[in-house]
């Protein structure tokens, strides 16, 4: 033990010898051992990282879109739904809302026949009316040249005058035989005999009188002629026209024209209201016709007293204005307004009647006072000194 023989000497140096040798070839195939497996694990962890994003942007991602696509998709459908839900209510809403307007505006205003054709008849009586007022201006004024002695007309100038052509027209038109205990002035009935002294059958008895018929208006006249003005005054001779007396008289006839005036136009006025004018038949004749009236009595042109029989009497006489008031509740409320309507242009040809009446009264009033009471020239009181 005290040395290392030759053998091991030689065998320690080999060993020595090898070791750089054995250590220098464990470097180098550790290296390319080191270099192989971080390769191998590069190369892993790479197709390991591919794996995953492959799986992810190709597999996962686009499906997991897709999903929140689906998903997003949903909610939205979802809550469109339900927003078309809630739009569909409110439009039944609405369109419920609109058909009870609709049928509440058809019941308001859908008018029954019977309110058409009184619509109509109205439109036809201020036609009616304004022709009434003309005529009742007109026929009194045609009679002043009679009570003032108007030498336009031969027969005016003197009673005497009047009473000749009065006779001859009564002898040729109006007379009856068997009248006056049969001497009436003539021998047999003439066309129109009575007619002028018949006021229920020239006049009431006959809700529209044809004036545009020349013998028809004359016969109206001539039985107003009769009333209100049978013999008309004496002339004022001219040459006393400039004397006081004169005078006095022609004032007296400006005041007996007036009063005479009074009586034409209230007895043309009853006239007038039988004066043709509305254009109604069409609407009128079929209720005079329901009503039982017999169709010689309808007039062709009915005056707006006619009309207003129709309107305020007649018509209620047919079932079918009856009937057309139970189809519908709102006919009621319109048959009330039409009657009252009525009733109110009744009313003012009522005022009017009476209007005339008071003129007629004044004028009988202001007769009777000045005889019995006498006035005079001069306003009584004390003398006035010059």
């Amino acid at each position: 033990m005290g040395g290392i023989s030759g053998t091991g000497a030689s065998i320690v140096a080999s060993i020595a010898a090898t070791i750089p040798v054995i250590t220098a070839q464990f470097t180098v195939s550790s290296a390319d051992f080191s270099k192989t497996i971080l390769k191998k694990i590069n190369d892993t962890k790479k197709n390991i990282t591919d794996g995953i994003e492959t799986l992810w942007t190709k597999n996962l991602s686009r499906a997991m879109q897709d999903q929140s696509s689906q998903l997003t998709a949903i909610n939205a459908s979802q809550s469109y739904d339900i927003s078309v839900f809630f739009e569909a209510a409110n439009l039944v809403r609405a369109l419920r809302e609109n058909q009870l307007q609709q049928i509440k505006s058809l019941f308001e205003q859908s008018v029954g026949e019977g309110g058409c054709v009184t619509a109509t008849v109205t439109g036809g009586m201020t036609r009616a009316s304004t022709i009434r007022r003309a005529y009742n201006a007109a026929a009194p004024a045609a009679q002043v040249g009679r009570s003032g002695n108007s030498t336009e007309d031969p027969n005016s100038v003197s009673p005497a005058a009047d009473m000749k052509a009065r006779w001859d027209n009564y002898t040729t038109r109006y007379c009856e035989k068997d009248y006056n205990n049969g001497a009436s002035g003539c021998t047999s009935d003439q066309t129109f005999a009575g007619e002028d002294i018949d006021v229920a059958g020239t006049i009431f008895g006959k809700e529209t009188i044809d004036l545009k018929v020349p013998d028809v208006k004359q016969t109206v006249d001539d039985l107003i002629v009769n009333i209100a003005e049978p013999f008309i005054k004496s002339a004022v001779p001219p040459g006393a026209v400039e004397s006081a007396p004169g005078e006095a008289a022609i004032l007296a006839g400006e005041a007996y024209k007036a009063k005479r005036q009074v009586i034409y136009d209230s007895l043309y006025h009853i006239v007038s209201r039988r004066a043709p004018g509305s254009a109604m038949k069409e609407f009128v004749a079929p209720l005079r016709e329901d009503a039982g009236i017999a169709p010689e009595m309808i007039s062709d042109n009915p005056s707006p007293n006619e009309v207003m029989q129709v309107m305020m009497s007649e018509r209620f006489r047919s079932s079918k204005n009856a009937a057309g008031q139970v189809d519908e509740p709102e006919n009621n409320q319109r048959e009330m307004v039409i009657q009252q309507a009525f009733q109110l242009m009744q009313m003012s040809d009522q005022l009017d009647l009476m209007d005339r009446y008071s003129l007629l009264l004044a004028a009988q009033a202001g007769a009777e006072v000045r005889k019995a009471k006498h006035l005079g020239s001069a306003v009584g009181g004390a003398t006035m000194k010059q």
